[in-house]
């Protein structure tokens, strides 16, 4: 009886050695693939969707200092150019605006503090210019579209082409980190495959020795026992 106790007490440890491993394997790698999945979601929205939010910002303000040129070359399209200016410059500020709700960097933050101070200057003088220009002052229009529209206009360009450049390059970085991880984890888990290779088949030569041993003494009983020496125990 107490024979068979230490050899359940044996199973039972070895079963439970291999559970726990088991357990560790599966808390490591729920822990490793939600860091990438973490990653790979911080790809996602900072750079993929980060960078078409600039790329709209960048065509929204090309359009509105196009639209400058095109209100002085093409009367005919001048109504539709003051008309069509508030849904671009929404369209502008709103993608900035999403682009700022995201992780940023401090570099970032100061471009983007750049361009909001020389774009406060453009938006604010721009209509002012439409209106001068209209007036049929087109001399003091030129002066003042130098001085203010072009000048802001110049900056906020320069300021979003900074970020933008800044944005593939932390862009880089991430994507470089990223593929470090997945590296690690791939590490990771062929050393955690190697430790359950070994876990069991140290669990399985344990086992092995504590059935086998039993066995072999029992047939040497038993043959003992057939000889008619009953003198042998286990």
């Amino acid at each position: 009886m107490i024979g068979k106790q230490k050899m359940g007490v044996k199973v039972s440890m070895a079963f439970a050695a291999v559970l726990t491993f088991i357990i560790a394997m599966g808390i490591a790698g729920y822990l490793s693939l939600s860091r990438l999945s973490s990653e790979v979601e911080v790809l996602y929205v900072t750079d993929t969707v980060g960078s078409t939010l600039l790329g709209d910002a960048q065509d929204a303000m090309w359009q509105l200092r196009y639209g400058v040129s095109q209100f002085i070359a093409v009367p005919s399209a001048r109504e539709g150019i003051i008309q069509a200016s508030p849904k671009i410059f929404s369209s502008l500020e709103e993608s900035l605006k999403r682009y700022s709700s995201a992780k940023t960097s401090a570099e970032e933050e100061q471009i983007l503090k750049r361009f909001s101070d020389a774009y406060a200057e453009y938006k604010e003088a721009r209509p002012k210019w439409f209106a001068l220009y209209m007036s049929g002052d087109t001399a003091e229009a030129a002066k003042f579209r130098e001085a203010t529209i072009f000048q802001s206009g110049a900056r906020c360009v320069k300021a979003l082409g900074e970020l933008i450049d800044l944005h593939r390059k932390l862009g880089g970085e991430r994507q470089q980190d990223a593929e470090a991880l997945i590296t690690r984890i791939k590490l990771q888990n062929a050393v955690l495959a190697i430790l359950a290779v070994l876990t069991a088949a140290i669990a399985a030569f344990w086992l092995n020795r504590t059935i086998t041993v039993p066995l072999k003494q029992l047939v040497g009983v038993l043959e003992a026992t057939g000889l008619g020496d009953f003198s042998r125990r286990l």
